[in-house]
């Protein structure tokens, strides 16, 4: 799986759909190409392509009833390689919390908290890249993480004593 599928992930695209959407991207991009400043880093323009693309799939009235929350852990856990199943299945139920969690993000916060959280990206780079001040970015930033993390504890599995 490429960077961009991944980032696609993050932003809410169902699995089955990564392909289709992945290539509207990368026409899109193609499309636009001639507006990139190649003295700038090529990843902030590209997520900001992919979360447009993403938020707008998503919008779509077949996939709002299709929202990745019905991740299992297990079938997800199978399908990748590793060396113990066990450690496969904790990854696994880790990479669905995380996305469970995305997914209660709003568009304008999840594509901010994706680039700078996960892509490690610098503020001035989202900013630029999604055509918004620095200070709302900032303010999107610190906000997403509250939602996140506010997601985060009300979905993770309570553990008994």
């Amino acid at each position: 799986m490429g960077w961009l599928h991944v980032q696609l992930r993050r932003l809410g695209v169902a699995e089955a759909d990564l392909q289709d959407v992945t290539q509207e991207t990368l026409v899109a991009v193609h499309g636009r190409w001639s507006e990139y400043d190649p003295k700038l880093p090529v990843r902030p323009w590209l997520i900001a392509f992919a979360a447009r693309l993403a938020a707008n799939h998503r919008r779509r009235p077949d996939q709002r009833q299709a929202r990745s929350g019905n991740i299992d852990p297990m079938t997800d856990a199978l399908a990748h390689d590793g060396p113990l199943p066990d450690a496969q299945l904790a990854a696994a139920q880790d990479r669905a919390l995380v996305l469970a969690a995305l997914e209660t993000l709003d568009d304008e916060r999840r594509v901010v908290f994706v680039a700078a959280e996960i892509e490690e990206l610098g503020m001035p780079e989202i900013a630029a890249a999604l055509g918004i001040p620095l200070n709302t970015g900032y303010t999107r930033l610190r906000l997403a993480r509250a939602d996140f993390a506010a997601a985060v504890a009300r979905l993770r599995p309570r553990r008994l004593p």
